[in-house]
């Protein structure tokens, strides 16, 4: 999972945190990512152009597990990776296809397993 993430402010702007949104409205439920096994650190300072890269192995975790814990009855389709400054402004961005399906599958999985 990547977070690719490019200060195109004019200021410099820092990057307090990295997770997930879900949900709509009042049903809107956020979470933290564990960064402590990614390549860039939080917080990180970003001047104008620069880039930094938030990334986990799938390959080496339990996070697919996590997340369909996290995603439970709400809409796939309204979760979002986000990103946070130190100023609170909070980013969006759609998931890739492949992650979608990637949890779609532990989703499923787990509901053919209930009785």
């Amino acid at each position: 999972v990547n977070f690719d993430v490019t200060n195109v402010a004019e200021r410099p702007v820092t990057i307090s945190s990295v997770g997930w949104v879900i949900g709509r409205g009042k049903a809107r439920r956020f979470a933290l990512q564990d960064v402590s096994q990614m390549l860039d650190d939080v917080p990180r300072r970003l001047d104008h152009g620069q880039k930094a890269n938030f990334a986990t192995e799938l390959s080496r975790s339990a996070w697919l597990g996590y997340i369909a814990d996290f995603v439970q009855e709400s809409p796939i389709k309204t979760m979002r990776g986000t990103v946070t400054t130190s100023v609170g402004t909070i980013v969006e961005a759609e998931l890739a296809p492949e992650l979608v399906q990637r949890i779609q599958v532990v989703l499923d999985a787990r509901a053919a397993a209930k009785p």
